[in-house]
């Protein structure tokens, strides 16, 4: 019987490894940087968020984006415009909530505004992002096509333009908000901010139903607004204070290598499963 060499997964070769990172989440690419350096040096590699960005919003990505892109920013380009981590689905049933990816959540949203979100309109929004899931494809699609997709919505020359200018300058321009899209007003944007970005602020947020989902929020992650500790706290809250902020300081270092840990188990599952 023939001996068996242990092989780990930083023994493989660089394309291999690049390979297996190209098939995991953007979440898992990051905690694998932080485990060591080779993986560090793959996380950064700007041919495979190059490759990342092309499989995530197609060809047109090389046409509008490629020529203005420097080397070595390729990460900085696609980071931006893509979700690093996963909000909670609420039961208010928000349309919007079932699209996480920035591009789909904005064109989701540009889709249902000024509408009643009735199932009629969840169809017809499913529709048009299943058919033409990128901005590519919604590029590349036929006015007629996409006019029929979005008719049940209404203002359907409105919505049609607005979802071809915002899925070009998606990838063509810089852009920090979608308020600098055609089209995008400020439901658009705190939308966006919301469940992209994670923001929770209800206060700077106008529309009632983001209003109730970031209320929903604050309740199901710990109940009612904490009150500000008054000057006249005594040593002993003080002390529970801190101490509650050291146990909530060691339960995310501890989520952060749960992470890293799930990440590398990942990985060596996509590693087993490409050996075959």
């Amino acid at each position: 019987m023939g001996t068996f060499t242990q092989v780990s997964l930083e023994d493989l070769p660089r394309e291999c490894l690049l390979a297996i990172f190209q098939n995991l989440a953007i979440r898992d690419i990051e905690a694998l940087g932080c485990t060591n350096k080779l993986f560090a040096q793959l996380a950064n590699d700007d041919q495979l968020w190059r490759s990342l960005a092309l499989q995530k919003w197609g060809h047109r990505v090389e046409d509008l984006a490629g020529p203005r892109i420097a080397s070595g920013h390729w990460r900085q380009f696609a980071r931006h415009r893509m979700s690093r981590a996963s909000y909670p689905i609420s039961p208010l049933n928000l349309l919007q909530e079932s699209f996480p990816d920035p591009w789909a959540h904005i064109a989701c949203c540009l889709l249902c505004s000024r509408t009643t979100g009735g199932p009629a309109v969840r169809a017809a929004v499913a529709r048009v992002l299943s058919t033409w899931p990128t901005p590519s494809a919604v590029l590349d699609a036929s006015d007629e096509n996409l006019f029929e997709a979005i008719n049940p919505l209404g203002l359907q020359a409105v919505r049609l333009a607005a979802l071809r200018s915002m899925s070009h300058d998606f990838l063509a321009k810089e852009w920090e908000l979608p308020s600098e899209f055609k089209g995008c007003g400020k439901f658009v944007t705190d939308s966006y901010l919301i469940f992209c970005r994670g923001l929770r602020q209800a206060s700077q947020v106008d529309d009632v139903n983001l209003q109730r989902y970031l209320r929903w929020v604050e309740k199901g992650d710990g109940g009612e607004k904490k009150k500000k500790a008054s000057s006249g706290e005594g040593t002993r809250a003080k002390r529970q204070r801190v101490d509650k902020e050291a146990r909530k300081n060691g339960n995310e270092a501890r989520a952060a290598r749960a992470a890293a840990r799930q990440a590398a188990q990942g990985l060596r599952r996509t590693t087993r499963s490409l050996a075959k």
